[in-house]
């Protein structure tokens, strides 16, 4: 089996959950393929990420090795690979050459997974990024990240990557129309998504954070998840069952207050993930009006705990829910409204048929049909 590295950028940074969760379920594919992955770290395996901002000799020393042609990487004890401020040398190098910095490696994986777009590449290995949304390209609007910048960084990536991989064919089209690559050098192999055995297990003892029957929301608050639609069509609804908001908060503040007397909005800031599952589980239903997505996590979570869904049609919300999921313009407040009352009162018979789809749906997300996609893929790339 070939050896194989994945970055630790969304466990490493502040705000990398989505990231770190692809990252986590990448590593449990590849161990369902027989392969053990390693991580290539900032800091030696077990040591902690220093918080906060780097002093100025160490901005200073990081510039000066980013301006190399390329930056070794370091072994620990147990000779797990690391490099303390790579994603900020990377950066540097971007800024100055216009491409990524090259790493070495004593002994090179043969295979390097960059579970985002980072300006960095390790030499002798054959690199392959994951592009998870384009979205500060196509909506600014509708998020945080420079734009301009975003796009520096994934013309650069694209064009010095071995391969693309997306977690959408929404995505795939996005990135070979709006950055012009080649259809043979990317590749959408979905990705994990779903509930363990294990998460199944300890739902009924994790911390109860809204109340049983539930309407619920589940992602960063914020305009691009078109929170204040929602509400309003919640309140349009005249639903007497609660919507339950669980997420931190996003790049804005979207307006959480009710729009009718009687309606009742719960937000839940933060909580466990064992709690989040709960309060899903036992959700009337899950509603996910997003304005753009790259894949939708929270709709396979969902209908892997027998919760309906309510999501936007088009895109990768679409795609990703697969025709089991209640589909509405994200636009349109009063379709909205028209499907939480469908959801409010739907029999047991017609929500059990759509579960039913949903399970269905969720099963093609599992980690066996990852794995088996994944196997698919290093065979016609000749990888590893």
């Amino acid at each position: 089996m070939p050896d194989v590295w994945i970055d630790t950028r969304g466990t490493a940074l502040d705000g990398g959950t989505g990231i770190a969760t692809y990252a986590t379920g990448l590593a449990s594919t590849l161990e369902r393929m027989g392969i053990t992955p390693d991580f290539l770290r900032l800091t030696p395996a077990g040591a902690p990420v220093a918080p906060g901002r780097p002093g100025a000799l160490t901005v200073a020393s990081c510039i000066l090795r980013a301006l190399a042609p390329w930056v070794g990487i370091r072994q620990d004890c147990e000779g797990h690979p690391y490099l303390p401020y790579m994603f900020r040398m990377g950066n540097t190098h971007l800024r100055c050459f216009g491409r990524p910095l090259c790493l070495k490696a004593t002994t090179p994986p043969a295979i390097m997974h960059w579970t985002y777009p980072l300006p960095l590449k390790v030499k002798n290995a054959v690199n392959i990024t994951t592009i998870h949304d384009i979205i500060p390209l196509l909506n600014p609007d509708l998020t945080g990240i420079n734009p301009v910048r975003m796009k520096r960084v994934l013309r650069a990536v694209t064009r010095n990557m071995d391969h693309i991989i997306t977690v959408t064919e929404t995505v795939r089209q996005q990135v070979i129309t709006h950055l012009g690559v080649d259809e043979s050098r990317i590749t959408n192999l979905y990705q994990c998504a779903g509930i363990s055995v294990e998460e199944a297990r300890l739902l009924p003892e994790a911390e109860r954070i809204a109340p049983a029957d539930a309407f619920v929301c589940v992602g960063r608050v914020e305009a691009r998840k078109n929170i204040r639609r929602l509400v309003i069509a919640h309140g349009m609804s005249k639903t007497r069952r609660p919507l339950v908001i669980i997420g931190p908060d996003g790049d804005d503040r979207p307006d959480l207050s009710p729009v009718q007397a009687g309606q009742t909005i719960i937000r839940v800031p933060w909580c466990a993930r064992p709690s989040l599952l709960r309060a899903m589980a036992e959700a009337r239903a899950l509603l996910f009006p997003s304005l753009a997505e790259g894949f939708g996590l929270p709709i396979i979570e969902a209908m892997s705990l027998d919760i309906p869904v309510m999501t936007s049609m088009g895109g990768a919300t679409e795609e990703v829910s697969g025709g089991a999921a209640l589909l509405v313009d994200p636009l349109d407040s009063d379709q909205m409204r028209k499907t939480i009352c469908v959801l409010d009162g739907m029999d047991a018979e017609k929500r059990e048929n759509l579960c039913k789809n949903g399970r269905e749906r969720a099963n093609f997300f599992s980690i066996d049909s990852q794995a088996a996609r994944m196997k698919v893929f290093y065979k016609n790339h000749a990888i590893g």
